[in-house]
């Protein structure tokens, strides 16, 4: 290890005041007695990209150290996910409102993001991507397909009379939880959120994306209370297809919520992780528009369903 290299301060963010992110590097310094290492010098020596939720900035944090090499600044407060690109950019996502009032229909949720952007070592803007609007929202995760389009979780908001034709339940204790948790708050009892996902080509004359490709869970669900209701079978007989009941209740607004996602370019499939069904799913992304919305077709012939 470099002993000439400093082991505790770190860079103090705009107006001097210590941040979380400062702590948490502060805690990386004392990584030796945290966790009883023997030297730091075993310590995987490399870089994490730190952002936290709702802050102006991401740090590239020097692990062994503890230290913050370089930080970026941008314009909206960053969401989940920032990743470092290979041309040394860095790649974000923000929470971004088609209002200048930001009064639109995700303002509540603190995952919600909207945009995309890239910026240099310098913190200038490379490229933007938007993705937001009354209905539809990036959240959470992305990642950067070979072809340089954005592979990214999206929401997708409807009605409760929506979810019922596909097979949503009042019988479900769902369904009672789910009016309860919006007593008060600050979406429509009407309202629920659609999990899907969504790749982006960047247009880089404007701030906006095209949408060339999008799976959505609600094309592929499963329920097994109301005979006489949309998608009525035998849930674990088919597990290609999502049960719209789920028997978690932390987000009563949500059949799935997709936390994360990742590609494989070697089978041209997409992997989304579901918190509240505590589940991992692989979907086949070599399919058109109208495949993945169905259950024939691709390069698996089973569409948009679930492949494992």
């Amino acid at each position: 290890s470099n002993q000439n290299e400093p082991q505790s301060a770190v860079p103090a963010a705009s107006g001097g005041a210590t941040t979380d992110t400062e702590l948490f590097a502060s805690f990386l310094c004392n990584f030796k007695r945290a966790m009883r290492v023997p030297n730091l010098g075993a310590v995987y020596d490399g870089y994490v990209i730190l952002t936290q939720l709702g802050k102006h900035w991401t740090d590239l944090v020097q692990t062994r150290t503890g230290l913050v090499k370089h930080r970026w600044f941008f314009k909206h407060p960053a969401s989940k996910s920032a990743v470092l690109l290979e041309n040394g950019n860095l790649l974000y996502m923000g929470h971004w409102s088609p209002s200048e009032e930001k009064e639109y229909a995700f303002n509540e949720s603190p995952d919600a993001a909207g945009i995309l952007r890239e910026l240099n070592w310098d913190s200038e803007v490379m490229k933007s991507c938007t993705f937001s609007n009354n209905t539809h929202i990036l959240h959470h995760d992305f990642v950067v397909l070979p072809n340089g389009n954005y592979l990214a979780l999206a929401w997708r908001k409807v009605t409760l009379e929506d979810m019922e034709a596909r097979g949503f339940s009042q019988k479900s204790i769902m369904y009672s939880r789910y009016k309860t948790f919006n007593k008060g708050h600050a979406r429509e009892q009407t309202e629920y959120l659609v999990d899907g996902v969504v790749e982006l080509k960047s247009v880089p004359e404007k701030e906006e994306c095209q949408t060339v490709w999008y799976w959505w869970e609600d094309d592929h669900l499963i329920q097994d209370l109301d005979p006489n209701g949309a998608n009525y079978g035998v849930v674990k007989n088919n597990p290609q297809l999502i049960d719209v009941h789920r028997k978690d209740e932390m987000v009563a607004a949500e059949s799935a919520h997709m936390n994360a996602l990742d590609y494989d370019p070697l089978f041209d499939q997409v992997l989304l992780n579901s918190m509240c069904n505590a589940e991992s799913y692989i979907i086949d992304h070599n399919t058109t528009i109208d495949e993945a919305a169905s259950h024939k077709g691709g390069a698996r012939g089973k569409g948009g369903d679930i492949l494992f």
